[in-house]
């Protein structure tokens, strides 16, 4: 997972400036709006649906709600991880805009997440104690179509 070095790379380089970076993940590539909240790799809290068509609606209020929840504010996050693609096209596009509303002026740090490497990284432990070189991961697109990216596994 060669592309996915290089977003473990920057978020080492956060970790490095605090040792768990509080990070908002933004996810809205699909029929899924999600927004969780982390500390390093431990979940603090997570919102989100499954249906078609409301992350215009949901998206801002599970923000402010996870922040609120967890007693946090925008300024004390160190980065904003979202969703890149592929996937629904205006769904990736408010994700974008509201992150990028976020991390105005690069504080915090703006992370993006290509869908595929993040689910192919996600199954990589699995995949390696199953002796596999490498994974597939695939996406619905529309009209019968799927995206799809094979990732050579780092033994």
């Amino acid at each position: 997972l060669k592309k996915t070095s290089a977003l473990r790379k920057l978020l080492l380089n956060i970790i490095a400036m605090n040792e768990n970076p509080l990070i908002l993940s933004i996810e809205t590539g699909g029929p899924v709006c999600g927004v969780a909240l982390s500390a390093g790799e431990e979940i603090i809290a997570e919102y989100c649906r499954h249906g078609d068509n409301a992350h215009d609606e949901l998206l801002a209020e599970y923000i402010r709600r996870i922040l609120n929840d967890t007693g946090n504010t925008i300024d004390r996050l160190d980065c904003v991880a979202v969703s890149s693609g592929p996937g629904s096209f205006t769904g990736l596009r408010i994700g974008a805009a509201v992150a990028k509303g976020i991390c105005y002026d690069n504080a915090p740090a703006l992370i993006p997440v290509p869908t595929l490497y993040a689910l192919a990284d996600s199954a990589s432990g699995t995949a390696r104690a199953m002796k596999h070189d490498g994974i597939t991961a695939t996406v619905h697109s529309h009209k019968k179509l799927c995206y799809d990216q094979h990732s050579a596994l780092e033994m």
